[in-house]
């Protein structure tokens, strides 16, 4: 199952920056779809992305603008795990043919 988290740039008393490098640093998190909604611009923004944010946002930000990326980012992921369990089954053939 595909997850997502919305990430508010300053939520008192945690650091977002910080937040995102523990989820995207963690096997067991790293697959979470995560979009930040950021008060900064486009410096701020680009830190996000650079540190492994999936979108970034403008504060203020547009309620069905920001739905329809968390639905996207779900897409997408669901795609990439898609694609990962083929090339896996690919690459079983693979390796099995090559044992004949």
């Amino acid at each position: 199952m595909a997850s997502a988290v919305v990430l508010g740039a300053n939520p008192p008393q945690l650091d977002c920056c910080d937040l995102l490098s523990e989820i995207k640093g963690s096997e067991r998190t790293q697959n979470i779809r995560v979009v930040i909604l950021s008060p900064g611009g486009s410096a701020v923004r680009t830190r996000g992305l650079d540190l492994g944010a999936d979108d970034v946002l403008s504060l203020p930000f547009d309620a069905h603008e920001l739905l329809s990326r968390v639905r996207w980012q779900l897409r997408n992921r669901h795609a990439i795990e898609e694609f990962r369990q083929q090339a896996h089954t690919v690459e079983e053939n693979r390796n099995a043919a090559s044992r004949w």
